[in-house]
């Protein structure tokens, strides 16, 4: 999905040749291991191969929307002729958020075969240390973090924007940039227009296992994608404690609380963004309340065995019916 998203003008022999690929090996998996149920992630292009995996060995199939996929599908005819047969096909639907199952249901599928589980598999707690070190971090020098792709639709450029704002302000601060993708040049060369090359660091792609470790040594996370569904890296670093400053779409609201665990503003809002930091750079038991009470949320609504429990529950409901 990240392959074709970031291939403009993808020739159409190309793009029916990957799914063609894909479909054939989702056949002969299903086959060699005697798969009773598939589950997709993303209704294009995972549901759609997994559709059509499952008419051709006769399993049902589970999809998940987790929210690029119906965001274009809505205003994408294209996309959403593939969408629409998806949904016309799999026995379940699961949406991370209750505005992308309403974009669901606009393309036909069913009230009955739809529900809203936020996150594929929900967040390991216990991966994440407790939020307490919170109570010991100085804000002197405010550390700030984005994990993430680096494309157009994450607007990171609005983070950079904010942090140059920072300087302008004489607030001390550096930020972290976790990711890779077409736009780090260019990201860089907006950091170096604004005097702030030495405060912003691109670490590239980090590995999953070392976020946890990651977060632990930030102060607030930062997230300003123009669409959404519930995004997981909001989630992780709730998780640890961290409040989130993030643009205020798709169900980002559902995690971003204004004032309780972090702001939500406009993607394009670099202002806000930098005032938000300022506002909890000058207030550490603010920053730290918030902290808390994010990882609570995800704890309480996101946890991985919760999640699990639910994915399960329909998985023996669609096997029992068959």
């Amino acid at each position: 999905g990240q392959q074709l998203g970031q291939v403009k003008g993808l020739p159409i022999l190309m793009l029916g040749s990957l799914i063609s690929a894909g479909i054939l090996s989702a056949v002969h998996l299903v086959i060699k291991k005697k798969i009773d149920l598939l589950h997709a992630y993303w209704i294009v292009p995972g549901g759609f191969m997994a559709a059509i995996t499952g008419m051709l060995t006769c399993k049902p199939v589970v999809a998940t929307a987790a929210g690029s996929d119906l965001n274009i599908a809505a205003s994408n005819k294209i996309v959403a002729v593939f969408a629409w047969f998806t949904l016309k096909r799999i026995s379940n639907l699961i949406s991370v958020s209750r505005p992308l199952e309403k974009k669901a249901l606009l393309l036909g599928i069913p009230q009955s075969k739809s529900m809203v589980i936020p996150g594929p598999v929900g967040i390991d707690m216990e991966s994440y240390t407790s939020p307490a070190c919170l109570n010991k971090r100085s804000s002197k020098n405010i550390q700030l973090l984005y994990t993430g792709n680096l494309e157009s639709p994450k607007r990171v450029d609005t983070i950079i924007k904010a942090a140059g704002r920072l300087k302008e302000k004489g607030i001390k601060f550096h930020l972290t940039i976790a990711g890779e993708g077409p736009l780090q040049k260019d990201l860089e060369d907006l950091a170096i227009s604004l005097g702030i090359k030495s405060l912003v660091k691109f670490k590239g792609r980090i590995s999953h296992d070392k976020i946890p470790e990651l977060m632990q040594e930030h102060h607030i996370f930062l997230h300003c994608s123009e669409n959404e569904g519930l995004p997981v890296a909001i989630m992780e670093a709730m998780a640890a404690g961290l409040p989130v400053i993030a643009a205020k779409v798709g169900g980002v609201p559902e995690l971003v609380k204004n004032g309780v665990t972090g702001y939500g503003l406009n993607f394009d809002d670099d202002k806000g963004f930098a005032d938000k930091i300022m506002q909890l750079y000058q207030i550490d038991h603010t920053r730290i309340k918030m902290g808390h009470q994010a990882r609570s949320l995800v704890d309480e609504r996101f946890n991985k065995k919760k999640i699990i429990n639910q994915n399960v529950k329909i998985y023996n409901s669609i096997l029992k019916k068959g």
